[in-house]
């Protein structure tokens, strides 16, 4: 029997089906001459059973298009309410309660208009109206308010539900998510730009530098009075070098990838190696802690990158924490990104942790706190390129880095790193330093 799959009605020519059916089933020549009122009763007969199993399999048709319907909208990635003229809940997917804050059974019967925020109920009114009068789909921008008085920013669209006219279907777009996307977006290609203006002012800056390195030594192997002109023309010449050193950081962040000079690590040893000099930066007043499960997982990183993205993290711990405190850094292996990350494609990650219970940032400093340059110390203290550093290392790697924090609560850095894939799995050839 045809199925509804393919387009074609089962129900449709049933009586010259059955005619065939009867036709074919005669054996003998004669039974195909019977009496015509018994002839109409066998056809009749057929007829009914072909019937019958037509309308089982648009029957089964039907339920499995029912299923197929309910799954799109129990589990699709927006929130799709059914309202009535009253704006009551009818029916909610779990986008929905997700986005109002509330089980299910709290949502059916209750209002939408409850959750819209005072500033919006107006334009809510007319969206409404215009959705139960006229065929077309409605558009608009509200606010809501959900759980704990949380404002969420919503893009609504509905439309009339041509089944039940008493009815509309409104699908609700969260847009504080894509708004913080559009924001993280944007971050992101500032951070590109700076990276591009820094490289491309670094060289000249650095040769104008060497210039000035340059005639500080001729003046100091010139100068017959070492002792009243020769310290500054140390220092001119300190400073010289310690801003080609700069010059030269600034060039790292700002430049992509580069094979030779990228390296193999085994991500625990690298920690492990790097404790002493940790415990010299952070002094007796800071109390380190390592919790290593990387185990044998290596990553590829720039040589001296794993170092460096210690360190760094460490003295911006540092500085939070002038009285002293708790330096915890963690690593592990994460299957997919162990659902911290929705961002990050579904691969195996090295993750580095890296907490401190210092004075926290508040969310102008977070939003600022990868951008070169950019610092909280006092003048003299510090260049602002550490975090950059930091940041430009695990981009280069592939990697990604998550920062959290809060006022007085301390913060925690957490660097996903892709594992390292061995040579029969694709690893390029470049040099390898194993840690």
């Amino acid at each position: 029997m045809t199925s509804t799959g393919s387009g074609r009605d089962p129900l449709h020519g049933l009586r010259a089906r059955a005619e065939a059916a009867l036709q074919e089933s005669a054996a003998d020549p004669a039974e195909r001459r019977e009496d015509p009122m018994l002839h109409e009763l066998r056809l009749h007969e057929l007829e009914l059973r072909m019937q019958n199993e037509a309308l089982r399999e648009l029957h089964v048709e039907a339920t499995i298009n029912r299923e197929r319907y309910r799954d799109l909208f129990e589990h699709a990635p927006v929130a799709y309410l059914l309202l009535d003229r009253e704006t009551r809940i009818l029916e909610a997917n779990l986008a929905a309660c997700e986005l109002l804050q509330a089980q299910r059974g709290a949502l059916i019967g209750r209002k939408l208009s409850t959750f819209v925020d005072s500033a919006s109920v107006e334009r809510f009114v007319r969206h409404m109206r215009a959705t139960m009068s006229t065929p077309e789909t409605q558009r608009s921008e509200l606010s809501l308010v959900v759980a704990d008085e949380r404002r969420c920013d919503v893009r609504i669209e509905s439309a009339r539900n041509h089944l039940n006219p008493e009815q509309c279907r409104s699908a609700l777009v969260d847009l504080t998510a894509l708004r913080q996307l559009q924001r993280q977006l944007d971050r992101a290609q500032r951070l590109e730009a700076i990276g591009t203006f820094a490289s491309g002012i670094a060289h000249d800056f650095s040769n104008l530098l060497a210039v000035v390195a340059a005639g500080a030594d001729v003046a100091l192997e010139l100068i017959d009075a070492p002792d009243l002109v020769g310290m500054p023309l140390e220092r001119i010449k300190r400073a010289a070098v310690q801003g080609r050193g700069m010059v030269r950081q600034l060039l790292r962040f700002a430049s992509g990838p580069h094979a030779d000079s990228m390296g193999v690590f085994r991500l625990d040893d690298v920690v492990r190696a790097a404790e002493d000099s940790l415990r010299q930066l952070l002094g007796p007043t800071v109390e380190l802690k390592m919790h290593l499960n990387a185990h044998d997982a290596e990553v590829c990183l720039d040589l001296g990158g794993p170092e460096e993205i210690l360190l760094n993290l460490a003295s911006n711990a540092l500085h939070a924490m002038p009285s002293g405190g708790e330096l915890a850094i963690e690593t592990q292996v994460l299957e997919g990104n162990g659902g911290l990350d929705p961002r990050l494609p579904a691969q195996t990650y090295a993750l580095l942790s890296v907490s401190d219970s210092g004075r926290g940032m508040d969310t102008q400093t977070q939003a600022r706190a990868f951008e070169p340059f950019f610092t909280t110390k006092s003048a003299g203290h510090g260049t602002g390129l550490g975090l950059a550093m930091v940041y430009g290392i695990v981009k280069r790697a592939g990697g990604h880095i998550q920062l959290t924090s809060e006022v007085r609560l301390g913060t925690t850095f957490r660097i996903y790193l892709p594992l390292s894939l061995p040579e029969s799995e694709g690893r390029s050839e470049r040099p390898l330093r194993v840690v």
